[in-house]
């Protein structure tokens, strides 16, 4: 079941399944039209990127999209997938759904590992650091840290795993230089 702000660790009854999946159920269409306008806008961006439109405002969406997809997108799906798998036929029914729509769940998490194989490693790296950048104004989370006198390896997301800041930094400092064209502010003539 999805985490509920206040949930413990016991499974719900059946009829708290039903309950709970009952009330969801309008969140389940929000987030399933989220998720659409998500994909659409990856798909937009990486078609837009790939073309040569590298206008620094369509990269970085690109960069954040990408990175949601494989990661926010991802487990959002496998959580639907697996609270339908746990939960009885007459629990579902009873709220609407069916389990039916798991083969549904299971080709968008097929197509999304299917995006996330064409990366390396690096490349990986690459793109978290990336929607960082884009996200955040200061990525401190790249720089060395020590903790109880020891430096300590800092776990990625996409990666799934601790880098060394020395190997971080060995993957993504080739791809630091900057490929993107200025902006040009094409409402004013040329003086």
């Amino acid at each position: 079941m999805p985490k509920v702000k206040g949930q413990s660790k016991k499974a719900l009854s059946d009829a708290d399944k039903g309950r709970f999946l009952r009330a969801r159920k309008g969140y389940g269409d929000i987030a399933a039209q989220q998720i659409l306008e998500w994909t659409s806008r990856a798909k937009r961006c990486t078609a837009s990127v790939a073309s040569g439109n590298l206008h620094p405002d369509i990269v970085a969406v690109f960069w954040i999209s990408i990175y949601g997809l494989m990661t926010d997108v991802r487990e959002h799906v496998v959580k639907q997938r697996e609270t339908l798998t746990n939960t009885n036929e007459a629990t579902l029914g009873a709220s609407g759904l069916s389990k039916s729509i798991a083969s549904d769940l299971n080709r968008i998490v097929d197509r999304i590992d299917a995006i996330y194989t064409t990366f390396n490693e690096d490349e990986l790296a690459y793109i978290e650091y990336r929607r960082h950048v884009e996200c955040h104004p200061l990525q401190r989370g790249y720089e060395m840290a020590i903790r109880d006198g020891t430096i300590i390896d800092r776990p990625r997301r996409l990666t799934k795993r601790s880098w060394t800041y020395e190997d971080e930094d060995a993957a993504l400092r080739p791809r630091w230089t900057p490929q993107i064209r200025p902006v040009v502010d094409t409402s004013k003539p040329a003086s």
